[in-house]
Formats: structure tokens, sequence, C-alpha cells
């Protein structure tokens, strides 16, 4: 089954189903697969949201499960609301119930940038170990920097409205280290007359302890 694409496998099923035969410890292999097309239909479920890349795949599979290992590359993540760019991922890994729909996955990501295009905020370095369960993303430990500062954290992205645009995006920020002067650009793109924003002040800023939670709510065009 060299070649076999994930649509391909979900076929194969359906013609098992139909012959009532069980598929057992099939396997697949595959290089250059653009990931619009064989991996983006089980991954993400709306229409505004785009990804594009190419990767190696290599999996195997029985007539409920299908475990996939692949390494992409120039992946890109896109929609109206932000841009998430990887250069190349190693030994990345999803896992799909054909029974259930149900997914889970898990994606090391390092080198990663991520470009908000409602505030024009850009992280670059990203380093995560992103979790996917079916339309959520989580990352138990996050660390990118924004103008200079640096952040370590953790994010949720829950992708699972049934509202067409809408999401939700959350972090809990551990830690951060950057210059007062720093910060005060940060928040100058939202655009909200904050008391800070003109001080002629420059020091150190370090966030620790307890640290900080900030969420973010997509409304259809609107970043609330």
């Amino acid at each position: 089954l060299e070649g076999l694409g994930l649509n391909e496998t979900c076929i194969k099923k359906k013609i098992a189903e139909s012959l009532n035969v069980t598929l057992q410890n099939g396997w697949l292999q595959a290089s250059h697969l653009d990931l619009k097309k064989y991996l983006a239909p089980f991954i993400i479920e709306d229409d505004y949201t785009k990804l594009t890349g190419f990767g190696d795949f290599e999996g195997t599979f029985n007539d409920e499960l299908v475990h996939i290992v692949y390494d992409p590359q120039n992946v890109t993540i896109e929609n109206e609301h932000f841009v998430f760019e990887i250069g190349s991922i190693k030994r990345a890994e999803e896992c799909f119930n054909l029974r259930t729909g149900t997914s889970f996955g898990k994606v090391p990501v390092r080198n990663g940038s991520y470009f908000e295009k409602n505030s024009g905020l850009l992280f670059t370095d990203i380093a995560a170990d992103l979790q996917i369960n079916d339309a959520k993303i989580t990352a138990p430990f996050i660390e990118a920097f924004c103008n200079g500062i640096y952040f370590l954290g953790t994010h949720e992205l829950d992708l699972s409205s049934p509202n067409k645009g809408e999401f939700d995006a959350s972090f809990h920020i551990s830690m951060m280290k950057g210059k007062f002067s720093q910060v005060q650009d940060i928040f100058s793109h939202f655009n909200k007359p904050y008391f800070f924003l003109k001080m002629p002040l420059e020091a150190d800023v370090t966030l620790r302890q307890n640290g900080a939670n900030i969420a973010f709510g997509f409304k259809n065009d609107v970043c609330k």
C-alpha cells in the first residue's frame, strides 16, 4: 500500500464494510504529500482556516484506527486572524478513529512564528509541544519572543464553536522577561489609551510567581 493517502484509507474501509470483511495490520508510506489534501480534512473542520505544506508519511491502520507519523515541511496555518508558520517538524503524530471520527495528535514545534493580524504582533522563535484533540489544540509548554520580550507558559486554542469564524485562545504566562519600553510597544498595538504608554521610563520587567492569564475571543471578524 505504498503511496496510500488517508482519503484512500477511508475509501478502502467503506469497501471493506460493504464486503463484510475486516482490515487488519495495514501500513502506508508516502513522500511529499500535500498537507492541504491529505491532512487538513482530518484536523481542521472549518473552511476558513487553511493548512498548506508537504510532508513524508508512514503509518499503520486497521478497520478502526489509523496511526500516522510524519515529517512536514513549509507548514502554514492561516485564517483572517492569524498566520502560523513552521519551516519543518520532526516526528509529528496523528491517530484517527475511523468509527467515531475523533483524532488525537502530537506536534513538536521548533523555530515557529505566529503573526496576529488584528494587532500586528509577531511572535518568533516559538518552541512548543502541541497536543491536538479534535477541535482543541493545547500546549502544556510553549516559549516565544515578541518585540524582544521572552515569554514562557501554556496555551489553549479552542476551535469547537459551531459558529463560522469564531474561536477562543488563552495563554497562561508563567514567566516574562524584557524591558519596560518593549512592554509599552506591545500594548500600543491594541489601540487603547493605557496610562503607561507615554511614560518616559526604562527598566527591566520580570513576571514570576503566579504569572498572568490572557484570553482572546475571535467573533466574526472581531477580536475581543
